[in-house]
């Protein structure tokens, strides 16, 4: 097995850590710790599938899950 030296692991972050916003370090993205929602300028504290985001829009995003599980709920119903 090979050893991976301490600075390919480096790059190796460095790269996905542009990556997860899916473009370079130039584009629009926000800057570190601040919320990933566009229009948005609050300091991001919470993970979502939607990506690093501020406490507010987290909880909004918590809703529109939500809204969106019941309207899924209610078609599968209907159907039956």
């Amino acid at each position: 097995m090979q050893e991976i030296g301490l600075n390919h692991r480096k790059s190796t972050a460095n790269r996905q850590s542009r990556n997860i916003r899916g473009g370079s370090p130039s584009d629009d993205s926000p800057e570190p710790g601040q919320c990933d929602t566009p229009r948005c300028g609050g300091s991001a504290t919470e993970i979502t599938p939607d990506g690093y985001v501020c406490r507010e829009c987290a909880a909004q995003l918590a809703r529109d899950y939500e809204a969106a599980e019941r309207r899924d709920r209610a078609g599968r119903e209907g159907r039956e």
